[in-house]
């Protein structure tokens, strides 16, 4: 049997691996990144103020948030 290391706890399930993962790819994107920071930064705003502070085409936001979403 082998033995764990001190101090360490047991890994999480696969599926909250997975969930973490895809959740980290999401952010992968610097487009989607660059959405999700102007949100923070700025709070709610409308697709169009969005598309001007994220400098993106308004069907690649588009695309990015469903992605988000």
């Amino acid at each position: 049997m082998k033995a764990t290391p001190a101090g360490k706890g047991k890994m999480p399930s696969d599926l909250v691996l997975a969930k973490t993962a895809s959740l980290f790819a999401a952010f992968a994107n610097e487009a989607r990144l660059k959405a999700v920071v102007a949100l923070m930064r700025h709070g709610p705003m409308s697709v169009t103020d969005l598309i001007e502070v994220c400098g993106l085409e308004q069907s690649a936001l588009s695309h990015q948030l469903r992605v988000l979403r």
